[in-house]
């Protein structure tokens, strides 16, 4: 419990002056190591999904550890300190860093919100007007009735090749990316990414 709540509460630290209307960096610019950070994260969200859908709670908390503790403290916070709190609060390398904090915040409180209600509902109200729902159980509500409707096919990145992912339309909703829909409704781009939603 401790290494969950102190990795949320590192990362909300750092994202107290971004804005992701403002200050998100598109995906096809983020640096490597950021863009693999969000591939883990991506995984985890499908993962953690397909433990909830089999009522396999204990799986989940073994996700939400391991991705705590050998993704994120081991390795990304880890290496992205200096970025976070030597480079200027405007630099790109800052900015890049808190766009993928700010997505992984998200997906972090969506997934442990049935295992740790408490926890998750402090932190998202935190979030106050940056929050894009009321509740982090509207936001996990939506983000798994969304996960049963999509896959997330993710694809190695390999030097400046953009992914190819497909992610629910909530990610990016929560994650405030920029979206633009059809006609229809029917689907969501998500250009700026480089991802397409179902």
């Amino acid at each position: 419990y401790r290494k969950l709540r102190s990795t949320v509460r590192f990362v909300l630290g750092n994202l107290s002056d971004f804005d992701a209307a403002k200050h998100a960096v598109p995906y096809a610019d983020l640096p490597a190591v950021d863009r693999y950070v969000l591939q883990q994260t991506a995984a985890l969200q499908e993962e953690a999904r397909a433990a909830y859908e089999n009522f396999q709670f204990y799986r989940v908390n073994q996700l939400l550890q391991k991705f705590c503790i050998l993704d994120l403290s081991g390795f990304y916070l880890d290496v992205s300190k200096d970025r976070l709190y030597i480079q200027a609060p405007a630099s790109f390398q800052r900015r890049a860093c808190q766009t993928v904090l700010h997505h992984v915040k998200d997906t972090l409180l969506a997934i442990m919100a049935p295992l740790l209600p408490h926890t998750a509902e402090d932190a998202w109200q935190s979030l106050g007007a940056a929050a894009p729902t009321a509740s982090v159980f509207e936001a996990a509500v939506t983000l798994a009735a969304v996960a049963l409707q999509s896959k997330c096919s993710r694809r190695v990145l390999s030097g400046s090749q953009a992914a190819s992912c497909r992610m629910p339309a909530r990610v990016a909703r929560s994650a405030s990316l920029s979206l633009s829909s059809d006609s229809d409704s029917s689907a969501i781009a998500l250009s700026a990414w480089g991802c397409v939603t179902e």
